[in-house]
């Protein structure tokens, strides 16, 4: 580490360098990220974990059926495929 240091033009031994970096650290906690986080809402937090839910569950379903189409493709020829997702889609209009 001394020798990063030294390459990097930084004349801190590594335990003030060490030091240095967890001082920075407190102040964007204390300082930064906590203005930050007084500008965050209750609706900010409702919008994210409804969107966080709602995604998430979209996206497992989303990779569930690519998963099912792809195992099925293994097994059948692509117009078979094309049949079930065309009754999956009459299905979900009714």
């Amino acid at each position: 580490m001394a020798e990063m240091l030294k390459q990097k033009g930084i004349n801190l031994s590594p335990p003030e360098y060490i030091q240095d970096l967890g001082r920075k650290l407190y102040t964007k906690i204390t300082e930064v990220i906590q203005a930050e986080i007084e500008e965050v809402t209750e609706e900010d937090c409702l919008q994210y974990i409804y969107n966080l839910l709602i995604n998430r569950t979209f996206d497992g379903y989303q990779a569930e059926i690519k998963t099912i189409y792809g195992g099925l493709q293994a097994i059948y020829n692509p117009e078979v495929i094309d049949e079930i997702k065309k009754e999956i889609e009459r299905h979900r209009k009714q």
